[in-house]
Parts: structure tokens; C-alpha cells; sequence
């Protein structure tokens, strides 16, 4: 199309046709207006009970629900209960069945049961056997503490290598604190490994000198022997080193400690393999010395001279310095003083000196002066440490 017919054609059509604009408004202002309603206090009042009224209604939905949980929930209770019941009901049942069925006459011929008769006997027999030979396997443990001066002897196993929970019950009061009279729970683990030592050695008593510490008594706080895990013996007959290299030998995750100086030997249970040597005496304080050194000089000592030398040097007891005395309390000193006192007024008593016996007599040419009358001087006493 040519661009002159183009122009003309627009133009006729925007002759003939209102643009889009003006026809909207003239709609617009043909169209009626309704005016808008104010809010009234009527109108305001039905909307907060219409929104009053769906709260009520979702309150009372969630409480139906809740109440509807509930009633599932006993009902689920119940329908529980009602099962255990009938199965306990059931084997009440099956157990008077058994129980009927034992008591009823055999029905086999005398034949069979006289093979059932064999054959119990023969279980029994069996189980007797058995049980000799556990009870060998497994013989009772002798236990000697000589502070308390108490002996037990009890089986910690049944014929069938079952631990006896009554049996651990005594050995836990056997290794109770004597000090605070108290008890803990002792690892089945370190009795099991002292029942085997017991076994190995001849089944000979062990002495028991420590078990079980109370933290209140106890010199290191975070010792095994406050866990019950630890424990200090000796076996008569037993020399300390062959039961020490055997303790270490054994385990690797155990603690073993030597006391040269001391009748026993410590053993515990741990994670970890642990070995010292405390060469300090029963009741003072510590004293470790090189672990590596003393088994060098232990393994020496037979052909060198030096070697016993370093070894008396390692394992020699050291005396603890003494302790300061306490200065006595008030009230001693008091009856200190008293007594002093009455000691100087009866030593004055004793030394006065009667007038007539010291007198002059006309024999004697000798002149003496005059008796000393009344009490005599106090004489100062010593204060006594008592």
C-alpha cells in the first residue's frame, strides 16, 4: 500500500471510530455509582460474633479430636491388657496340661518303661560325673586378710563355670574398707585374674592386706582401690618377684606394683600395661624408684657384686623424718602446773627442821645459828612434758 493511502485511511478511521479512551469514559459515566456504606456499630458487632463463634467452633473441633486421641489410646490400652491376659491365661493353660500330662500313667508297656528307667539313670549318672569334674575344675577360693584376721572360703564358680552371685556378695564384704566399714562393688574381671593366680600357685590362701579404699581414707584420690578394682596380696611360699614376673607376664592390661619393703604385692585391672616399684615401707609415704634399673640389678645381683650393691642402694628403706610434736593444750598445762606445785609444797614439808633437835648441846663446842621457822621457800620445778 502506498504510503499516502495509508495516511488516509487512518484518518478516516479515527474520523469514524472513538479511540478506546473515550469510550471507557463515556461507559464510566453512563454507568449508575452506588455509594458506599459506612460501618455501623450493628455491623461491627455481628462480625466479632460471627469470628467469636468460628473460635468456639474450632476450639470445640480440637477438643473432640483430642478426646477422640484419647479414647484410641485407652482403647488400644485395653484391647494390651486383654492380650497379655489371654496369653498368660494360655500358658497357665499349657503349664496344668504338662503338669496333668506328668502325673498320667504311662501308656507304654513295661518294656519301654523299663528303657526309660535306663535312660534316666544314665542321665543322672552323666550329670554326676559332670559335676565332680566341675567341682574340681573349679575349687573354692581361700581368702586371709590379716589386719581383720577373717577367713573365707567360697566357690566363685559353679560345676558349670556360672559365677555364684551369692559367693561375690561375701568376697565383696571380705574386701570392704576397715576403715570406714563401708563396701563396694569389686570388679568381676580382678577376681576372675586372682582366682586364676590362686589356681596356678598350688591352691594356696591368699593374704589379703588391702581391697577396697574409701576416697575419705584413701591417700590418692584417683587410686584403683577407691573403684574396687585393685587389690594387695601376697601367697606364703611364694616369693614376691616370682609372683610379681608372673602377674606381668600374664597380662598386658593390668597394674603391677612392687614393694620391696613391704609383704605384698599390688595387682589392678586397667587399660593399659603399667609396672613400678615403691620402695617405701607399710604406712609412710611413697617412694618410686627406676622400675628398668631394679629388674637390671635383680637379673645381675647372682654374679655381680656391684649389681647387689645398686640393688640394696635402690631398694633400701629410708626412715621418714620425725614428726614435730604438738604443744600441749591449756587444760595440760594447767594440771602440769598443778602438780609441779603440789611436788615443791611437799618437798618444803619434808625439808623443815624442828627447833629443839638443831639446839646447840654443851658437849659440842660448836655454834649454830638459829632453826628457820615457818614454810619453807617453794622450790621452782621443771615443766614436765606429760
Amino acid at each position: 500500500m502506498p504510503p499516502k493511502l495509508a495516511v488516509v485511511v487512518v484518518l478516516v478511521l479515527s474520523l469514524v471510530a472513538p479511540p478506546r479512551a473515550e469510550a471507557r469514559k463515556k461507559r464510566r459515566a453512563s454507568t449508575p455509582r452506588i455509594a458506599k456504606q459506612k460501618p455501623t456499630r450493628k455491623r461491627s458487632l455481628r462480625k466479632r460474633a460471627r469470628a467469636h463463634a468460628r473460635a468456639r467452633t474450632h476450639a470445640r473441633k480440637r477438643t473432640q479430636a483430642r478426646e477422640r486421641a484419647r479414647a484410641r489410646k485407652r482403647t488400644h490400652a485395653r484391647k494390651r491388657t486383654h492380650a497379655r491376659k489371654r496369653t498368660h491365661a494360655r500358658k497357665r493353660t499349657h503349664a496344668r496340661k504338662r503338669i496333668h500330662a506328668r502325673k498320667r500313667k504311662p501308656r507304654c508297656s513295661a518294656r519301654c518303661q523299663a528303657l526309660r528307667a535306663r535312660r534316666a539313670a544314665r542321665r543322672a549318672r552323666r550329670l554326676a560325673r559332670l559335676k565332680r569334674i566341675g567341682l574340681k575344675r573349679f575349687p573354692p577360693l581361700s581368702l586371709y586378710s590379716p589386719n581383720s584376721r577373717e577367713r573365707l572360703s567360697v566357690r566363685l564358680f559353679d560345676w558349670r563355670g556360672r559365677a555364684d552371685r551369692k559367693a561375690i556378695k561375701q568376697v565383696r564384704h571380705f574386701l570392704r574398707c576397715l576403715r570406714t566399714k563401708r563396701t563396694h562393688t569389686i570388679s568381676f574381671r580382678l577376681l576372675a585374674r586372682v582366682y586364676r593366680v590362686y589356681k596356678a600357685f598350688g591352691k594356696r590362701t591368699l593374704h589379703v592386706y588391702s581391697g577396697f579404699r574409701h576416697p575419705s581414707v584413701a591417700r590418692l584420690k584417683r587410686s584403683y582401690h577407691t573403684r574396687g578394682q585393685a587389690m594387695d596380696f601376697r601367697i606364703p611360699g611364694v616369693s614376691r618377684r616370682r609372683l610379681r614376673d608372673y602377674l606381668r607376664r600374664t597380662w598386658k592390661n593390668a597394674g603391677v606394683g612392687y614393694y620391696p619393703n613391704s609383704p605384698f604385692v599390688h595387682f589392678d585391672v586397667r587399660k593399659k600395661r603399667m609396672f613400678w616399684v615403691d620402695a617405701s615401707g607399710p604406712g609412710e609415704p611413697a617412694r618410686y624408684v627406676d622400675a628398668d634399673a631394679v629388674l637390671r640389678a635383680e637379673r645381675g645381683a647372682r654374679r655381680h657384686k656391684k649389681s647387689r650393691k645398686l640393688l640394696a642402694r635402690l631398694t633400701r628403706r629410708v626412715k621418714p623424718a620425725p614428726r614435730p610434736t604438738k604443744a600441749p593444750p591449756a587444760a595440760a598445762k594447767a594440771k602440769n602446773h598443778k602438780l609441779a606445785a603440789d611436788a615443791a609444797e611437799r618437798l618444803a614439808t619434808q625439808m623443815r627442821v624442828d627447833p629443839a633437835l638443831t639446839a646447840p648441846s654443851k658437849d659440842s663446842g660448836a655454834v649454830h645459828g638459829p632453826a628457820p621457822v615457818g614454810p619453807a621457800p617453794t622450790i621452782a620445778q621443771p615443766h614436765s612434758p606429760i
